[in-house]
């Protein structure tokens, strides 16, 4: 598979992961950023997010109904409390 194969499938997965796990808001960060980022990196951002949001999911509302306004609420102690929610979530994926 070459280079350009490789992006393609990347961004294909990209584009899932944020329309499946992402709120509404965040394809827009997506799509401005398609020719701006390289798909691997874009790719790491969507997992991350994944992550953040999941996590302020089970801290606030259901991701589906989050809004840009609801980040308003986004404090240092809410991403204080979300980096041990983060460790946890790593040791599990690594778990066999």
């Amino acid at each position: 598979m070459n280079r350009h194969d490789d992006d393609i499938r990347i961004m294909e997965k990209v584009k899932q992961i944020v329309k499946d796990k992402l709120p509404g808001f965040a394809s827009r960060y997506f799509n401005d950023n398609r020719d701006k980022k390289v798909p691997r990196t874009l790719y790491g951002y969507a997992l991350d997010l994944t992550s953040f949001f999941e996590y302020l999911e089970s801290v606030c509302k259901p991701i589906s109904e989050m809004t840009l306004d609801d980040l308003n609420c986004v404090t240092s102690q809410t991403i204080e409390d979300y980096i041990p929610f983060q460790r946890k979530m790593i040791r599990l994926l690594r778990t066999p």
